[in-house]
């Protein structure tokens, strides 16, 4: 019986105490890293972007750093928490917004027409996340 105990043990530690203290080190305690998420409409000429992806860039240029974010969109609204989504390190983003349609879908436009270039807009995301609505710019160039 004492010679089975050994086997367990290597210079009086006890391999399940070593399983069990890195299992809570992995398990119970989640990193957090600072990112939030977002989530809100997404508009272009005042009407709702049906479909498409944000990016959400730090702007180094105005001393923000971190990791990008994304967003997908669907029906007019996008959201970090979505399937695909990562969140996003708050303060000054550079924003890139990419807008379809969601008609004529087929395997090479899965998410339909692009509805206009890709347009950067400028964001100061709270530091508690939420809602924050997306405006695309008039100026954007059209592809219909």
């Amino acid at each position: 019986m004492q010679r089975e105990l050994r086997r367990f043990h290597y210079h009086g530690i006890c391999y399940w105490h070593i399983a069990l203290v890195a299992l809570a080190l992995t398990v119970g305690c989640e990193k957090n890293d600072g990112r939030v998420h977002l989530s809100g409409p997404v508009t272009w000429k005042g009407q709702p972007v049906p479909e498409g992806y944000v990016l959400f860039n730090p702007d180094v240029a105005a001393g923000n750093i971190g990791p990008q974010g994304m967003a997908p969109i669907s029906n007019g609204r996008y959201d970090t928490r979505a399937e695909g989504g990562r969140p996003i390190p708050p303060g000054a983003l550079v924003v890139s917004i990419a807008g379809f349609d969601g008609q004529n879908r087929s395997e090479d436009q899965s998410r339909g027409n692009r509805m206009f270039m890709p347009a950067e807009v400028k964001v100061n995301a709270p530091a508690e996340g939420g809602e924050l609505e997306l405006v695309v710019p008039e100026t954007a160039e059209a592809l219909k």
